[in-house]
C-alpha cells in the first residue's frame, strides 16, 4: 500500500543506517560554523567585540565544542529525530530538509566568521539575502537557535505535536540561557536577524520544485520506462516509483541534476 506516511520498517531501517553518517557530516559543520569566534566583521577595529562563549584555552585544548557548537549539535540532533519519525520525509524529502537547515545556520553565523563569504551568488537563484550591520553588535548562538527554531518549523509543518513541542523546548532551553548572558539589546537584535535569515533562507527552498514533497512522494501520472536494466517495483510492497520527478528540482550548485549522473561504463577490454 503507497501510503503517505513512510514510515515502514524499510524507510526506517535506510534512514538508520544512514543517521551516523548524516550525523558526523553536520557536527563538523556545526562545528567549523560555531567554534569561530562570535565577533562581527567591522570595518574598524575600535569598536567593542562581543566575548565567545566557553572558548577558554583549556577547553579548546580538550577538543569540547564551545556553547555555540553545542547549541548547533543539538538541533541537529533534534532534525534528524523528526525525519525519522515525521509522517512523508522519505529520504529525498529529508535530504532536502538538511540541506535548507545547514544553509540557514551558515548564513546566519557567516557575518561573525572572518574571511567566509555568503552564498549568495553562489549557490542557484540566491542572488542575495539580508545583511547585519556592521556597527551592531551580534550573539551568533543566539542568532543560530532563533533561525534553526524558525526554518524547522517551516520545513516540518507536519510534525507530530510531541516534536513541535520539542522544538520550542530546545529554542526556550538556549534562549533563557543566553538572555542571562547576553546584554538585552544585543540579545533581541541576534534573535530578529536569526528570524531574519530564516525567512529568507524558506522563502529561496519554496522555489526548488520539492516545496512539500511530503505530500507527494508517490505520482498517478508517472510511467514508467520498460528495459534492461531498468527501475520495476520490487517485493515485498511492489511500491510505485519514489518522487520520480525530484531529479528536475533545483540543485543547490550544479546546473542541473543530470550533471550529477555518471558517464556510460568503458568498453570492456580483454
Amino acid at each position: 500500500m503507497n501510503s503517505l506516511f513512510l514510515n515502514s520498517t524499510h524507510i526506517k531501517s535506510t534512514m538508520t543506517r544512514a543517521r551516523a553518517a548524516h550525523l558526523l557530516l553536520l557536527l563538523a559543520l556545526s562545528l567549523h560554523l560555531l567554534a569561530a569566534p562570535v565577533t562581527a566583521q567591522r570595518p574598524s577595529s575600535s569598536l567593542p567585540t562581543a566575548t565567545p562563549i566557553d572558548s577558554s584555552a583549556e577547553v579548546q585544548a580538550k577538543g569540547e565544542p564551545d556553547e555555540g557548537a553545542k547549541t548547533a549539535m543539538a538541533w541537529f540532533e533534534l532534525s534528524l529525530e523528526l525525519v525519522t519519525e515525521t509522517p512523508g520525509f522519505s529520504p529525498p524529502v529529508a535530504s532536502r530538509a538538511f540541506g535548507y537547515l545547514g544553509v540557514t545556520l551558515y548564513e546566519t553565523v557567516q557575518p561573525g566568521m572572518e574571511n567566509h563569504r555568503s552564498l549568495a551568488g553562489q549557490l542557484n537563484q540566491l542572488y542575495r539575502l539580508p545583511r547585519t550591520y556592521d556597527w551592531a553588535e551580534y550573539h551568533w548562538p543566539t542568532a543560530a537557535n532563533a533561525a534553526l527554531a524558525s526554518v524547522m518549523r517551516m520545513l516540518f509543518p507536519t510534525a507530530a505535536e510531541k516534536h513541535q513541542q520539542a522544538i520550542d523546548a530546545l529554542e526556550q532551553h538556549f534562549a533563557e540561557r543566553y538572555q542571562a548572558e547576553v546584554e538585552a539589546t544585543t540579545y533581541r537584535r541576534s534573535v530578529a536577524w536569526g528570524l531574519t535569515m530564516a525567512d529568507a533562507i524558506y522563502t529561496w527552498s519554496l522555489g526548488d520544485g520539492g516545496h512539500e514533497g511530503y505530500l507527494h512522494n508517490f505520482t498517478d501520472d508517472y510511467v514508467a520506462p520498460v528495459g534492461e536494466g531498468l527501475w520495476v517495483p520490487t517485493p515485498p510492497e511492489y511500491s510505485a516509483a519514489l518522487l520520480p520527478y525530484w531529479g528536475k528540482n533545483r540543485p543547490f550548485a550544479l546546473v542541473s541534476g543530470d550533471a550529477a549522473c555518471p558517464s556510460a561504463l568503458p568498453p570492456a577490454r580483454s
